[in-house]
């Protein structure tokens, strides 16, 4: 599953072009289109992601390889800004659990202050402190001595980690 906070995807920006001709508004998102007519917990409905099909604009649906089909998504209201963008495989709405896991992420958003509480732990635990990123450098400068392979920092590098 994943999260996008401030999504730039133009998916039924696209669809809705490919139905009837409108002005094209390449600035126009999905999330802006939709924004202003949700309501705080609101979603819209499951769309299959079917982005640039036969087209050979797949994007980043390209990198799912077999599983390029099974992606699907809903624009979920989290806050007073856009609402965001939940992408999931399609087997979670097969099984009937969407709406589960959908529930799980509203209260995620609650107890986070406007964002998912276990995505923002996760990126602030995986974060590399300065104590860290030194041992790792020196590991990786021991390591590169004994295995005889040339190592050098660039001087910009260098004056990064003098100054943290």
């Amino acid at each position: 599953m994943a999260y996008i906070d401030n999504s730039n995807a133009r998916d039924l920006v696209t669809m809705l072009q490919s139905l009837r001709p409108l002005p094209d508004a390449p600035t126009l998102t999905d999330a802006a289109l939709l924004g202003l007519r949700m309501k705080w917990g609101d979603r819209t409905p499951i769309f299959q992601c079917a982005r640039g099909k036969g087209l050979g604009r797949e994007g980043v649906l390209s990198q799912y390889q077999e599983q390029a089909d099974q992606v699907v998504f809903t624009y979920l209201k989290t806050c007073d800004r856009k609402p965001a963008r939940i992408e999931m495989l399609r087997w979670m709405v097969d099984d009937g659990i969407h709406e589960q896991v959908l529930n799980y992420v509203r209260a995620e958003v609650v107890v986070g202050a406007g964002y998912p509480y276990a995505i923002e732990t996760a990126d602030q635990v995986a974060v590399i402190q300065s104590q860290d990123r030194q041992k790792f450098y020196r590991l990786l400068q021991e390591w590169a001595q004994s295995a005889e392979v040339p190592l050098s920092f660039s001087r910009k590098m260098v004056s990064k980690m003098m100054r943290r």
